[in-house]
């Protein structure tokens, strides 16, 4: 038999969304895949701990636990959603009483039968390692005794049929394996033949479980970003944000580039020349690196900066004639409910659970800090419509409670610092202004009458958050799965924020973590603004997420649909 592929955290996501959970046991490999790549049949470990939820990593450690162990009979599962519904009429219209039947009255095929379960026993003891093995020898040799004879959906008799999905993906899976048909499990292969007798494809034709591929790219106010990635799309959209399953966004590729385009637009009321033909030139690089890597569905946006400038229209139709797309100037509330979307949507390792009605999430960029919370949760019975700024595209996921404060890492370098490094006067007058900007917030924070009631939990995105990760990190690259889901504490970034001033520009600049060099021209005014954060929201320590507007962006765009949101620009109804 061929070795199985073990999953990918795409396939992970795919077999998720296909059976609306997650599976029990470990997930040791795909068995069997459709035309279009996706997972048709998995295979899982033999032995579990109790509570184990779906992933690949095996059984350790068990010893002297014998209680919570136990065998886990079924091997072989029927994934696909497409085949599952199949074969459901068959099993409704008796079949599994006819195999029984014909098992009993025909030798050859009770001969055969036989052997597939024998077979499937067999498989399931070959995936156990060496030390499992000898474990349940040992602490639970009633658990080895049903993983060595128990036949296909864990029956201890050879001779019984139970479930007809199971047959079938034990016949898939040895089919894929390199069995012939002939010698693959028979009650798998009939159910295989009246499936097609019955006019239905062993597989459908729409590729329903096969990923989206997408790029969300946005022009910040100081730096151009984008994000392409695999979005998993979850089973059913109705609910509320508590219950409605999130897709899951899985992301191939990102980048960044500062461009400035914001700078001195507090003065001029204009974009900065240099940094529009900067945004250009990242926009250009970035739908042509989209549209190599296959990308299906693109969306651009422009926030803050652009939305205040006089001449924005000329960045709008450079980056039409240049980039072959169209930018989209989207509005506060609508930036909010994108920016709290992608960091529901792109969880970290070891994440507590969490209700998002006390989750804090603030953007912070260039020139503006967005607070975003979810004010109440709302039923949404038509799924997804619903966005307070376009009900055709609308994510709809409950109503958040937002406020833009004209308040960013550019905008205040621009007005408060200049000396190099900063005086302790530029410094102290830029917090104070900060402290001032920031009282407009409470209002998201609200007067809470109970602690229970409020905030427990504050994530802060954007580009300075995920630079005094990378600084503490002491990274020489930035890396995603790194940055992500990294803590710091009040004390650390006011360590850090006092290091920083200290120094000139160009000492900035090669501070190790300082990934994009010209980062470091900001740094101070980005910190600053966290830390006035931090103390607004009354947290001592402040969780990093890379995740934000373009995840978020990356969701609507998944569930936005032909029509909705076009290969390559904005959504048709507010062109």
């Amino acid at each position: 038999m061929q070795q199985m592929a073990k999953p990918s955290q795409v396939d992970l996501a795919v077999i998720q969304a296909q059976l609306g959970r997650c599976t029990e046991g470990a997930i040791v490999g795909v068995a069997a895949r459709c035309s279009h790549g996706q997972p048709q049949v998995i295979a899982t470990h033999p032995v579990i701990l109790e509570g184990e939820r779906c992933g690949t990593a095996r059984i350790h450690g068990a010893a002297g636990a014998p209680k919570r162990l136990r065998p886990f009979p079924t091997l072989y599962w029927l994934t696909c959603p497409h085949l599952r519904e199949a074969v459901a009429p068959l099993e409704n219209a008796g079949m599994i009483n006819r195999m029984r039947e014909a098992i009993q009255s025909d030798d050859g095929l009770r001969h055969a039968h036989r052997a597939a379960n024998h077979r499937y026993a067999a498989q399931r003891v070959a995936l156990l390692e060496a030390s499992e093995h000898d474990e349940l020898a040992r602490e639970a040799p009633w658990a080895l005794a049903v993983i060595r004879t128990s036949g296909v959906g864990g029956l201890a008799r050879v001779d019984g049929v139970k479930c007809l999905h199971m047959h079938l993906a034990h016949y898939m899976a040895e089919c894929a394996q390199g069995m012939e048909a002939e010698d693959a499990n028979p009650v798998g292969r009939m159910a295989a033949e009246e499936l097609r007798s019955a006019g239905i494809d062993p597989e459908c034709a729409c590729g329903r479980c096969a990923p989206i591929r997408i790029a969300a790219i946005n022009a910040g106010s100081n730096s151009a970003k984008v994000l392409v990635a695999d979005v998993v799309q979850a089973k059913g959209r109705n609910g509320t944000l508590l219950e409605a399953p999130l897709p899951r966004v899985l992301r191939v590729t990102s980048a960044a580039r500062v461009t400035g385009l914001g700078q001195g637009l507090g003065v001029t009321g204009t974009l900065s020349a240099e940094g529009r033909k900067a945004t250009v030139e990242a926009l250009r690089e970035f739908t042509q690196a989209a549209r190599d890597l296959g990308t299906e569905r693109m969306w651009a946006t422009a926030t803050a900066a652009a939305r205040v400038a006089v001449d924005v229209d000329v960045l709008v139709r450079e980056v039409r004639e240049e980039c072959g797309t169209a930018l989209e100037v989207i509005s506060p509330d609508l930036e909010a409910e994108l920016a709290f979307t992608g960091v529901l949507a792109v969880p970290w390792d070891g994440r507590r659970a969490w209700d998002p009605r006390r989750v804090v999430v603030v953007d912070s960029g260039g020139m503006s800090t967005q607070f975003m919370r979810a004010k109440h949760i709302n039923a949404r019975a038509a799924g997804i419509c619903g966005s307070r700024e376009c009900a055709s595209r609308g994510i709809g996921y409950g109503a958040i409670q937002s406020i833009s404060i004209p308040l960013g890492a550019v905008s205040l370098t621009d007005s408060h610092l200049r000396s190099d490094p900063p005086t302790s006067e530029e410094i102290a007058a830029m917090r104070a202004g900060i402290r001032e900007a920031l009282c407009d917030a409470e209002g998201v924070l609200g007067a809470l009458p109970s602690r229970k009631d409020g905030p427990e939990m504050l994530v802060m995105v954007g580009g300075s958050a995920a630079t005094l990760a990378t600084i503490r990190l002491g990274a020489d690259s930035f890396e995603a799965d790194q940055v992500h889901g990294c803590r710091l504490t009040r004390d650390e970034v006011e360590q850090l924020f006092a290091e920083l001033c200290a120094m000139p520009l160009a000492d900035r600049q090669q501070v190790r973590g300082m990934v994009h060099s010209a980062r470091a021209r900001v740094m101070l005014g980005g910190t600053a603004i966290i830390l006035g954060v931090m103390n607004l929201v009354g947290v001592n320590e402040m969780t990093v997420s890379v995740a934000g507007i373009l995840d978020g962006m990356a969701v609507q765009i998944a569930y936005g649909g032909a029509g909705q949101i076009s290969d390559w620009g904005a959504c048709s109804p507010c062109r």
